[in-house]
């Protein structure tokens, strides 16, 4: 302890950051409740502030917060009869290397009942921390790095087979993310493999896995799409369901999400077709990574322009773009715009005669060919005082306003350019 009282003696006024955290360990080892694992290496960690994973049940264990050294660490502690899941992990995590998977520093073994895996510290778990989290580009951010690991494990073959919030951690000041507990992880050398445990996590297990106890690819995608339904909703959780019909249950409870913002339609979108309830009908990792919900304005509104060219390059593209519409522009799209961006709308028709081969008919306000051939208009010819005002003068602004006119808008042409392009490629 002398030597930890020197330390704060000569850097009282400015301690290093290491220092810092000697003399704060030193205090804590202090307290009765620290308890002391080893000396060498020195583990310690405090009994009242462990960090709950599986609600308390870790494969047989508990995370918790603590120090190695002076460096501060999660302790992953395992019974020992549990150490083959333990050696699965190491084994499995000694083959990845991601920034959102959770570094090992360490295995240790205390005794003949304890072992430990010594990781590095970072946040708390997603089922903790995501009721706070409201806004929409923390929810895409921590989404895109879920997304982004899970390209890394499929693109290994790797099953990861326990996602869910209690298993991903987030750094409470940059968001990012880590994902923890690969013990029941396997490398898939076939189509599909067997699920080699008793137990899931009820509410994102793959009805594959609770059935037939069959692992796919397509398993972790399934539960990916249970975690993203659980972060846009702030934490809501999904109940395991023992229906044949699992997957159109969750998607119908999708449904009834109120918020109806465009990221939001988007991501009911996506997750429908991961939660699909046949392995192989689900859509795969590289169809959510190009999937709209993640795209900037500027890829939205190159869709516009895209689809409005399209109509006017192939006239059996109006037939797929018209299918379903109704419901996008619920009525007269006109009668929601502003005076003003419809009296621009006029003058961009009279000065460029930019009707586009319409006829009538298809000018009128119930016809989504007009909304995306006046949106393409505008996007191309109007830079007035008055539209800015309105609808910004970029493209962030511009999907903003339109989004919150017709948030099913985006979701709708993309479909349709799928369909489209499916067809012509006779799949």
């Amino acid at each position: 302890m002398g030597n930890c009282t020197s330390i704060q003696d000569s850097d009282d006024e400015h301690p290093t950051e290491n220092a810092r955290r000697q003399i704060q360990a030193t205090r804590d080892e202090q307290r009765n409740d620290v308890v002391v694992l080893s000396e060498n290496p020195r583990l310690t960690y405090k009994n009242d502030d462990f960090m709950l994973s599986n609600d308390g049940s870790n494969y047989g264990g508990k995370i918790f917060t603590g120090y190695s050294g002076v460096q501060q660490v999660l302790l992953k502690m395992i019974y020992q009869q549990e150490k083959k899941k333990m050696e699965r992990e190491l084994s499995i995590l000694s083959q990845l290397s991601h920034q959102n998977i959770a570094t090992i520093l360490y295995p240790f073994d205390i005794n003949e009942r304890e072992c430990f895996l010594v990781m590095t510290k970072f946040g708390t778990n997603l089922k903790n921390s995501i009721g706070t989290r409201k806004d929409n580009t923390q929810k895409m951010n921590i989404m895109l790095q879920l997304t982004d690991v899970m390209s890394y494990l499929q693109q290994n073959r790797i099953l990861h087979l326990e996602l869910s919030p209690r298993n991903v951690y987030i750094d409470d000041e940059t968001d990012q993310i880590k994902l923890i507990n690969f013990h029941k992880s396997q490398k898939l050398k076939r189509m599909y493999g067997v699920y080699e445990f008793n137990d899931y996590i009820s509410g994102y297990a793959a009805p594959e896995i609770v059935k037939q106890k069959k692992v796919f690819l397509s398993s972790d995608i399934y539960a990916l799409g249970c975690l993203f339904y659980f972060i846009i909703t702030n934490g809501f959780d999904l109940p395991q369901m023992e229906y044949e019909n699992q997957a159109a249950k969750i998607s119908a409870q999708i449904n009834t999400i109120k918020d109806d913002s465009t990221f939001n339609v988007l991501c009911k979108d996506l997750i429908q077709k991961m939660l699909n309830f046949a392995p192989n009908k689900r859509i795969s990792i590289s169809t959510i990574k190009g999937h709209p919900w993640s795209w900037s304005a500027e890829k939205m509104t190159k869709l516009i322009v895209d689809i409005s060219k399209l109509t006017e390059k192939d006239s059996k593209f109006i037939s797929v773009l018209f299918k379903g519409s109704k419901k996008v522009i619920n009525g007269d799209w006109t009668l929601k715009l502003e005076r003003n961006v419809i009296q621009t709308l006029q003058e961009i028709r009279q000065k460029y005669q930019t009707n586009n081969g319409l006829s009538q008919d298809e000018v009128k306000g119930t016809s989504i060919l007009s909304l995306v051939r006046q949106l393409r208009n505008l996007h191309v010819h109007a830079s007035n005082d008055k539209l800015v005002k309105i609808m910004g003068d970029n493209d962030e602004e511009f999907m903003k306003y339109w989004n919150r006119k017709f948030p099913l808008l985006i979701c709708h042409l993309y479909k349709c350019k799928l369909d489209y392009e499916s067809n012509e490629n006779g799949s």
